[in-house]
């Protein structure tokens, strides 16, 4: 997953933010709504690396029972966020390639899908499993 979207990903060096001016990074948090009042320079600039450098990951969770067995399907993709990925018209700007980023990042990455015997002990098996997950 994680080299799949890495063509995507606004990746700034520790240098280019120390490089960054305190207009310019003022701007930056104000263009992401996380703009905060009485910030130095430092706490702007550590601010700006967390939140473009944190990727959410979603995770989907079912458990049911068919025919007296326990299934679990589980699946795992990444939340598109432009304050970490390119937008659409960025990246064509950078490459000249037409792309539809958050659908290539949000695609599903990871399925997992598992099923258990019918009996009351069999399917007790994966509660200690589903609540380590939650």
């Amino acid at each position: 997953m994680l080299q799949k979207q890495e063509p995507y990903l606004k990746k700034l060096t520790d240098q280019q933010y120390e490089a960054l001016t305190q207009d310019e990074l003022r701007q930056s948090l104000k263009e992401l709504y996380e703009l905060k009042k009485d910030l130095s320079v430092n706490e702007m600039r550590n601010k700006l690396k967390e939140i473009e450098r944190n990727r959410s990951l979603l995770v989907w969770l079912d458990n049911s029972a068919i025919a007296n067995h326990g299934d679990l399907v589980c699946m795992v993709t990444c939340l598109y966020e432009p304050a970490v990925f390119y937008v659409d018209e960025e990246y064509t700007a950078l490459t000249s390639k037409t792309v539809n980023i958050q659908k290539a990042i949000e695609q599903p990455e990871i399925y997992f899908i598992a099923r258990s015997g019918s009996s009351d002990e069999e399917q007790m098996l994966y509660s200690d499993t589903r609540l380590a997950c939650i």
